[in-house]
């Protein structure tokens, strides 16, 4: 699949995104919290799509932004539980889920700083949004971590995925030479 058709089908699957976040769970605890993010397909798509971003890019990006993205998704769950809601920030969970996709697909860089940047912004308003649907708390450490480490595992699987697409154009190539 080519990375424009990739970046297409992110983008359209990102369109179902307003449905993904319907309110706080009932359940609590490492498994639930670890399967959140699994059940919106915009968190889905923009950590697979930043995972593939990473990869494509290399070197410090594969594990920094990465990194950073989990960093400032807890800072932005810790910081739902002080303030009532972040105004925009299912636009800005959609909207990451769009540009991480396009980013991948097209696989366009950024400086390092600049990206670094908007991938601080979109953690910050994931970790709000699921923050406040985990209603996550000092003592709720559990839930943080399986929170975490399912978003650890999506960023992983488009890494993955990134080594596995230069790995199939290396050979296309070598099939055409």
């Amino acid at each position: 699949m080519s990375q424009l058709a990739l970046a297409i089908l992110f983008v359209l699957s990102s369109s179902l995104s307003a449905a993904a976040h319907p309110g706080p769970e009932s359940a609590h605890g490492f498994a639930a919290a670890f399967l959140h993010p699994l059940s919106g397909l915009d968190h889905l798509l923009a950590m697979v799509a930043l995972g593939f971003w990473a990869g494509i890019a290399g070197g410090r990006a594969l594990w920094q932004w990465p990194a950073a993205f989990l960093c400032f998704l807890l800072v932005g769950a810790l910081w739902a539980q002080g303030i009532e809601r972040l105004p925009v920030a299912e636009e800005l969970v959609f909207g990451s889920a769009l540009i991480f996709a396009c980013l991948a697909g097209l696989r366009l860089r950024l400086p390092n700083a600049l990206a670094l940047a908007l991938i601080a912004t979109a953690a910050v308003a994931h970790g709000h949004v699921h923050g406040r649907e985990l209603a996550l708390g000092p003592s709720d450490l559990g839930a943080a971590f399986g929170f975490i480490a399912a978003t650890a595992a999506l960023h992983v699987l488009g890494v993955l995925l990134a080594y596995l697409t230069s790995r199939t154009e290396v050979r296309a190539l070598r099939a055409t030479s």
